[in-house]
């Protein structure tokens, strides 16, 4: 099992990710974004900001 973590900074970002369950990268990040595993842990970060 691996740990990720994601930094959100903006409000409507957490929303719409609460909101649709889903998360979209950027193209850059399809390597890294391809190595995502089953039981892999996602850690979700909100600055204060949101």
């Amino acid at each position: 099992m691996r740990s990720y973590l994601l930094i959100l900074g903006e409000r409507e970002a957490v929303a719409g990710v609460l909101r649709h369950q889903r998360m979209a990268f950027p193209a850059r990040r399809c390597i890294e974004v391809g190595r995502f595993e089953a039981g892999d842990e996602l850690l979700i970060y909100m600055t204060g900001g949101c």
